[in-house]
């Protein structure tokens, strides 16, 4: 049977029933083939035309999460406590390919509706992130599947609204002119739009330059929705409980990592301070700061970061005019020049004597004689 034959869409695809059977074999099998295919050429799986391998996927990263919460309850702290086919090792193995796949299908444009239309993507993504600050386990069991799941939602971040703590997401002004809408209500608690924001914050405080980069990169392109303005704004963040907040602001962090002679995290890092600045509370909070002045200079030392020297040639015409076309036909007119009074005089302007007597002077006494000798040789006394 030939590889072609496991990608031809529909919901009866053999590699989506593989990996949504349960089984362990058919479930490895199904993984397999798919890792290969999505890293050589993803074009070729199609979430909108492979029903229920975005669910399939997400399944087996939610298996992974429970089972570590189960582990956590009962206390079994070490990575392999289990033997067999649903050890915890299996089961963070299969989770960290699935989000290999959807990491490898995120960038194709025709990926991102079905990616936006699934509510369990958020969640997981919120539920992987949670779980990875829990300090109970090994959390270095889930670092690469954090950061799959990072690089998935940095493709459709601009498209996810953010929400504060007991509060709506916001609406454009279009759809508050709609009388037929009904006023939106206060998203829960537990719902991603407001899980999304502390839980990326807190990436930016951890000890992994890979969580930190996926953390600031993920920030700048939430930030790029405008309903999440004032989930970003400093005032907000300062001002809505939990108080004390765990993590300070990553506009804080962001400025105390500037200083490092790292290019790709200072890339990343001027992205964030750039939609940051763009809401004018935060552009005038950071110009009360009172180290402003050594942060401008941090800022503008970071300019050349990634940039690359180019020479570009320009040749400006010169407009046609009526002068120009008369001197192009006519040729230029030489005027002649009269001698001046220096060049009529034959010889040197000073004789040996008095050149003698004028080095032994000082100046300014020395150029006031050379004048007035000259004045008399070019126009001598009648």
């Amino acid at each position: 049977m030939r590889a072609a034959h496991f990608l031809d869409p529909g919901p009866s695809n053999r590699l989506v029933l593989s990996i949504r059977s349960g089984i362990a074999a058919d479930i490895d099998f199904g993984l397999d083939r798919l890792v290969q295919v999505t890293s050589v050429d993803p074009d070729l799986v199609r979430l909108g035309e492979m029903t229920g391998l975005l669910d399939g996927c997400l399944a087996l990263i939610t298996d992974y999460v429970d089972r570590r919460r189960t582990d956590r309850a009962r206390g079994v702290p070490v990575l392999g406590a289990l033997v067999g086919d649903d050890s915890r090792d299996v089961l963070r193995r299969r989770a960290g390919e699935a989000a290999l796949i959807l990491r490898n299908l995120a960038p194709e444009s025709r990926s991102r509706e079905p990616l936006l239309a699934s509510r369990k993507l958020k969640k997981a993504i919120c539920d992987v992130l949670d779980e990875g600050e829990t300090g109970a386990l090994d959390i270095e069991e889930t670092t690469e599947i954090r950061l799959c799941l990072l690089d998935v939602l940095e493709c459709v971040a601009e498209h996810i609204p953010l929400a504060l703590p007991g509060h709506a997401i916001a609406i454009t002004a279009e759809e508050e002119a709609d009388e037929e809408r009904a006023p939106p209500k206060p998203e829960p608690a537990d719902s991603p739009s407001v899980r999304l924001f502390p839980l990326l914050v807190s990436l930016t405080r951890t000890k992994d330059r890979a969580l930190i980069l996926a953390g600031f990169r993920c920030l700048s392109a939430l930030a790029l929705n405008d309903k999440s303005d004032s989930v970003f704004a400093l005032l907000t963040y300062e001002a809505v409980p939990p108080l004390p907040k765990p993590h300070p602001h990553p506009i804080q962090t962001a400025i105390e990592l500037l200083p490092l002679a790292d290019a790709e995290l200072n890339l990343a890092i001027l992205e964030f301070v750039y939609q940051h600045t763009l809401l004018p509370s935060n552009a005038a909070l950071l110009a009360t700061r009172p180290e402003l002045l050594g942060i401008l200079r941090l800022l503008c030392a970071k300019f050349h970061v990634g940039s690359r020297v180019e020479e570009v040639e320009i040749d400006l015409g010169v407009v046609q005019s009526e002068a120009k076309t008369y001197r192009d036909s006519h040729g230029a007119v030489k005027h002649p020049r009269k001698p001046s009074a220096l060049v009529a005089v034959k010889g040197n302007l000073v004789t040996r004597d008095e050149l003698a007597q004028l080095v032994t002077l000082q100046e300014p006494a020395r150029a006031l004689a050379w004048c007035v000798l000259l004045s008399l040789t070019v126009h001598p006394l009648p």
